[in-house]
């Protein structure tokens, strides 16, 4: 892009400069966010009697030691471990002096 074409964007009010960008990324559109509570209920209700296969599904893989019918239960009755995420912060700060000035030293200096 040209430096005009940036200059003209920085001109541009907020809502407009707004309005540019979500016409970019995305926006309401169709089938997008959370299912409605009717929508969810009636899933559930298709899946429900599916809810003792899946048991004894889960059931027959922790019978023959499958890892990942062992991950599966373990992950959902106990959750995942706490990770331990390590991290270098490194930062360098210049001294920063600061002078309190009296309303009365203000009227001088301007």
């Amino acid at each position: 892009m040209s430096v005009t074409v940036y200059s003209h964007f920085f001109s541009l009010g907020m809502e407009t400069k707004q309005a540019i960008i979500r016409g970019k990324n995305g926006g309401a559109r169709p089938g997008a966010g959370r299912k409605r509570r009717l929508e969810e209920h009636e899933i559930m209700e298709r899946l429900s009697p599916l809810h003792d296969i899946a048991i004894n599904a889960l059931s027959a893989g922790l019978e023959k030691h499958d890892m990942k019918a062992v991950d599966i239960y373990f992950r959902y009755a106990y959750g995942l471990p706490t990770q331990r995420i390590e991290s270098k912060i490194e930062a360098n700060l210049n001294s920063v002096s600061v002078e309190v000035i009296t309303p009365h030293e203000l009227v001088k200096i301007a």
